[in-house]
């Protein structure tokens, strides 16, 4: 969903797309947040299918896949998952397959899609339900997720500013003026 489409679906299109964090570090949360929300409403509408994760144990590590599809692409999502396994620091594996031609368009690799996806869904709800011009929004957290969640805030609802709630005095200072830095 985060590549335009280029309204060819004939042919086979061999430019299939690697995606990785360094990419991520540069993400359109705009145009990321008008392809979630078309995929939200094709939901909505029944043309997608988005079945519960399922989760293949391998002695200590598990293999945890969730899937997807709409009437034009289908694919998987796949991570790790390991007891005292620290989050924010293992890759994921995104592939997307175009449904016409069943040729592989692309293939995320790392740990920030997973973070954008449900930051910008995140910052879709917030406009949503607290609207724009709202003064303040509580973060809660320092770790990837909070931070992904926050700038997709800023960039969809800008509120005036963010409070950060966290046990650790250094991290929630490190996070807040890396937040302020990115967002203003």
């Amino acid at each position: 969903e985060l590549l335009p489409r280029t309204g060819r679906r004939a042919e086979r299109d061999v430019s299939m797309k690697i995606i990785t964090d360094d990419d991520l570090h540069t993400l359109d949360i705009p145009f990321a947040a008008r392809a979630l929300e078309g995929f939200l409403r094709r939901g909505a509408a029944g043309d997608t299918t988005a079945p519960p994760r399922t989760a293949i144990p391998l002695g200590d590590e598990t293999l945890v896949f969730t899937a997807g599809a709409d009437p034009q692409d289908f694919g998987f999502r796949v991570y790790s998952y390991r007891a005292g396994l620290v989050r924010d620091k293992e890759d994921q594996i995104v592939a997307c397959w175009d449904r016409e031609t069943h040729s592989l368009k692309a293939l995320a690799v790392g740990q920030l899609l997973g973070a954008w996806r449900t930051g910008v869904r995140g910052g879709i709800a917030y406009r949503k339900l607290a609207g724009r011009g709202v003064d303040t929004c509580g973060v809660i957290g320092c770790g990837l997720q909070a931070g992904a969640q926050a700038r997709a805030i800023a960039a969809l609802a800008r509120p005036r500013k963010f409070v950060v709630f966290s046990r650790d005095p250094d991290r929630r200072s490190d996070f807040a003026k890396r937040l302020q830095a990115d967002t203003g």
